[in-house]
């Protein structure tokens, strides 16, 4: 790589993971320090996207010749048309607002992924890594101050007036989901799962590729811990044992390099532990959560066969109920989501609510149907470079970068951005995780070179 191509690497990474770090702080200045611009706030990232995407293609680190970037930007054209029809054939005030906003949360950060894969390193990843269980720490110790605080209370609302504070989901009467810094216990939810399979990869790999202290790993693995603990998301705690799971049967299939051994002393200690010091350090969280598991399931148990997993498997299935009563085109982009309810917007004939991801897709449009299309490949190109991973990197570091992918596999751009964007930068860091390190190719040919020469 030639050095003005590796400035502009660096110019792309700084602004992607300036991208990153505003995904997650974005919550704090619309909630406690500028609440009065909070909803312009919300769009606060999407410069530096275009920012990103103008260094990426002036350095050729835009992917030409990728089949899967070319059928999201066609689903994207596709539904630049259908935006132009929204619009036209409604009446009501701010329906393209509201369409450019369904469009933008689809199809704007399809790209970014592509070019996070093209532009990272290693080292890059590394950092990123690094960050995210640093930040846990503070986060540990504000979503226990939300739990603890009352449900209307500034640290949970935000400081804004009554029309512009963020109100979330409760647990029980008494305590609230937390979202720490952001402004949806979603975001937070994905945030705890990610940084979990990111401090579980730190612990299963070799002492010599850890690239975090022990004495800065086990806080960091506490405080994630914590954050789950009063999360009271079912989803979050069966998220964190797929991951589990996942990751240690991901060293049956990659032996070598003490990894087997690891990948089973470490997820146990971790998971007894948890289970263990649980209902000691955290009462109030364990005993909001199992109420809630309790309540729940007598729910579920009357609805679903399979009780939580039907619940869970119910969002694959639902959407068949809405295609023949949803129009060709769709209801509009941006419909089923909280935007609508914000701006006022009413739909003639739209009387139904998307409770799934899915669903969501089939009410909104055609388009955000194809997005069933292009996922499903997309996961496959995923499992293709675990599987590179596997050939190009010790054991260890593939059964590290398996761990945190798995959260990917949940993850799907459900057009809610704290979901969105954390996958788009979980699907980026796959292939860039899977590419061979380029500074130790290239000290290992001049090695080579040099023994030839004596």
């Amino acid at each position: 790589m030639n050095p003005a191509r590796e400035r502009g690497r660096r110019r792309l990474v700084a602004v992607v993971t300036f991208i990153y770090l505003l995904l997650i702080f974005e919550g704090t200045l619309r909630k406690w320090v500028f609440p009065q611009y909070g909803q312009m706030l919300f769009f606060i990232r999407d410069p530096f996207v275009l920012i990103a995407y103008g260094i990426a293609f002036r350095h050729g680190f835009f992917p030409r010749n990728n089949a899967f970037l070319w059928i999201g930007i066609g689903f994207g054209l596709i539904a630049v048309l259908l935006v132009g029809a929204q619009t036209f054939n409604s009446n009501a005030s701010g329906t393209l607002l509201l369409a450019a906003y369904g469009w933008r949360n689809y199809f704007y950060y399809i790209p970014l992924a592509f070019v996070i894969g093209e532009s990272f390193q290693r080292q890059d990843l590394e950092r990123i890594v690094r960050w995210t269980l640093i930040l846990a720490i503070p986060t540990a110790a504000l979503v226990f101050l939300q739990f603890m605080s009352p449900l209307n209370s500034p640290i949970n609302v935000g400081s804004g007036d009554e029309s512009l504070q963020f109100r979330g989901l409760a647990i029980n009467g008494d305590h609230t989901r937390p979202m720490g810094f952001f402004t949806s216990d979603v975001g937070q939810k994905e945030f705890t799962v990610s940084a979990f399979a990111m401090a579980l990869s730190l612990w299963l790999s070799a002492k010599a590729h850890r690239y975090m202290k022990f004495w800065l790993l086990l806080p960091c693995t506490c405080a994630v811990l914590s954050c789950l603990a009063v999360s009271g998301s079912r989803g979050a705690m069966l998220a964190c044992g797929i991951v589990m799971i996942a990751s240690m049967a991901c060293a049956l299939v990659i032996r070598g390099g003490g990894v087997s051994t690891r990948a089973v002393i470490w997820p146990s200690i971790i998971g007894i532990a948890a289970v263990g010091l649980y209902p000691i350090l955290f009462p109030a969280g364990f005993e909001a959560f199992m109420g809630r598991w309790n309540t729940a399931l007598a729910d579920e148990t009357r609805y679903f066969s399979l009780g939580i997993f039907g619940r869970a498997l119910y969002g694959f299935i639902d959407f068949f109920s809405l295609m023949g009563d949803a129009p060709l085109a769709g209801w509009g982009l941006g419909l089923a989501g909280n935007a609508r309810i914000t701006l006022g917007i009413q739909i003639e004939g739209f009387t139904g609510w998307a409770e799934t991801d899915w669903a969501r897709h089939i009410v909104r449009s055609r388009a955000g149907r194809g997005r069933h299309v292009h996922r499903l490949p997309d996961r496959v190109r995923q499992l293709a470079g675990l599987e590179q991973s596997a050939r190009r990197a010790p054991a260890a570091r593939s059964v590290a970068d398996t761990a945190l992918r798995v959260p990917t596999g949940s993850i799907c751009c459900t057009g809610r951005f704290p979901v969105t964007g954390r996958s788009t930068a979980i699907r980026g860091c796959s292939p860039a995780s899977a590419s061979p390190p380029r500074r130790r190719a290239r000290r290992m040919r001049s090695l080579r070179s040099r023994r030839i020469r004596r």
